[in-house]
């Protein structure tokens, strides 16, 4: 949408009018709920919005060009998601005021304090969160006259944004509502937002699932030889550090391929190099997924052939691919693996939630996607079907599913093993899947941009 002239010379110096002003546009034929959801903002404006990686950047808006036909806004992939939704906003006040007179990308560096930034930021407050909205929230909490934390938490819950970012847009019109300093949550007793929406069991899926439904260009070519190199690469690598796996990533590429091109006959395929042979077998675990996740005849079975692929460059590959015949016990998992008996009536029923999800997929919202692929994912560690390397199958599996519909790969890093582990650990003992499908979306979030990074 672009602002006349007169429009933008009106507020060149109010940037809650601005928002206003688009807002009352916007919502004119559509109804306000909360939190507004600026990433459909963009979709509906016709902006195309990606995620990258950066350090002190915290977004990009790019105008069209005689060498770009598609206006663009870059979100940083490595921000909290209310951070990401506040650039999201930010790069829509870029769109709407800058576009005309912007020669080339507007880069937003973190913490800036050029005029057109700050203005950019008022923008985003009182879009996100506008005034008459904000009233009314205080007017339900302000029963003292003034707010606790606890109120200034649920305000930035209900609006979709940051704590500090709520904090200041009450300071800036109600500042006597609020003490004049932030809480020192790095004091041992102080007010700490992430901790206290914990106890809350508040979650993030609401805002990302906004994400992931108007996020059109989110498919990624994994089918290109370049990016199955980057995924064996990095992410088997890194998912082998995940299960315990320790190797130095120099010695691995010989080695592997090695392996691979030899299998039991090369000279590492014993135990003395076991570590090596669940590399390669890995490596061409993912080569089966990427080969067949486009193919007919998909099927929760798949598995046993990507746990025989798994096991394949070991000195008794036969090991892979068959259902475990004893009973197991996971250390430090939350629950009891299924009776071995009981495997292939549990998998028979899992593939009834598979077939469902692969006949409705199309219908289904692109969040409720991933949803089900989490549930599906969880289900099956529980089943653990075979008697070793089900993270790995699972992962696989699950990964095969979501690039069979469109979506990115997702990988575990391992700085974000205990959060992976806690979220299956919720569903375990509580049935509930919110945890662990926003950590689904926040990996496939940080694995796309991870990829893009990769190939430049």
């Amino acid at each position: 949408m672009m602002l006349s002239k007169e429009i933008i010379t009106a507020y060149r110096s109010n940037a809650s009018g601005l928002a206003e002003h688009f807002s009352k546009w916007y919502f004119t034929d559509r109804p306000r709920r909360f939190p507004i959801n600026p990433f459909q903002v963009l979709k509906d404006l016709d902006i195309t919005f990606v995620f990258r990686n950066f350090d002190r950047i915290e977004g990009l808006y790019m105008p069209k060009s005689d060498d770009s036909p598609i206006e663009m806004v870059v979100i940083n992939a490595k921000r909290p998601i209310q951070r990401q939704r506040y650039s999201a906003a930010h790069e829509l006040c870029h769109s709407l005021k800058d576009a005309d007179a912007a020669t080339g990308s507007i880069v937003c560096a973190s913490g800036s304090n050029s005029y057109i930034e700050k203005y950019a930021e008022s923008f985003a407050a009182a879009f996100l969160m506008p005034a008459d909205e904000l009233a009314a929230q205080i007017r339900m909490r302000n029963r003292e006259e003034c707010l606790s934390w606890d109120d200034v938490l649920a305000i930035a819950e209900f609006f979709g944004t940051s704590f500090s970012a709520c904090y200041y847009r009450i300071r800036n019109l109600y500042p006597y509502l609020v003490p004049e300093k932030l809480p020192r949550s790095s004091k041992k007793n102080g007010y700490q937002p992430s901790v206290r929406r914990e106890q809350l069991g508040l979650s993030d899926l609401p805002l990302l699932s906004d994400v992931f439904d108007a996020w059109d260009c989110i498919d990624y070519a994994i089918s290109s030889d370049f990016a199955r190199t980057v995924f064996k690469t990095d992410y088997i690598f890194n998912d082998a550090r995940l299960e315990g796996i320790d190797t130095e990533r120099v010695a691995v590429a010989e080695i592997v391929a090695d392996l691979l091109n030899n299998t039991q006959n090369s000279v590492y395929c014993s135990d003395k190099y076991q570590n090596y042979c669940h590399i390669a077998g890995h490596a061409r675990m993912y080569d089966s997924v990427f080969d067949k996740y486009s193919a007919p005849g998909f099927n929760l079975f798949d598995t046993m052939a990507l746990n025989r692929q798994l096991f394949s460059c070991f000195p008794y590959p036969d090991y892979g691919g068959s259902f475990r015949d004893a009973n197991t016990l996971v250390i430090g998992s939350k629950f009891e693996t299924l009776d071995y008996h009981d495997i292939s009536a549990a998998m028979t029923e899992l593939m009834g939630t598979v077939q469902e999800l692969e006949v409705r997929h199309t219908s289904l919202s692109r969040s409720d996607v991933v949803k089900s692929i989490a549930q599906i994912h969880h289900r099956l560690t529980t089943i653990h079907p075979f008697s070793d390397g089900n993270g790995r199958t699972s992962r696989g599996f699950a990964n095969e599913t979501l690039l069979r519909y469109g979506l990115p790969p997702f990988y575990v890093k391992t700085r974000d093993k205990a959060n992976y582990i806690d979220a299956l650990a919720e569903a375990d003992l509580t049935g509930d899947y919110s945890k662990l499908s926003a950590f689904f979306m926040r990996s496939i979030i940080q694995s796309y941009a991870d990829l893009l990074h990769n190939e430049l």
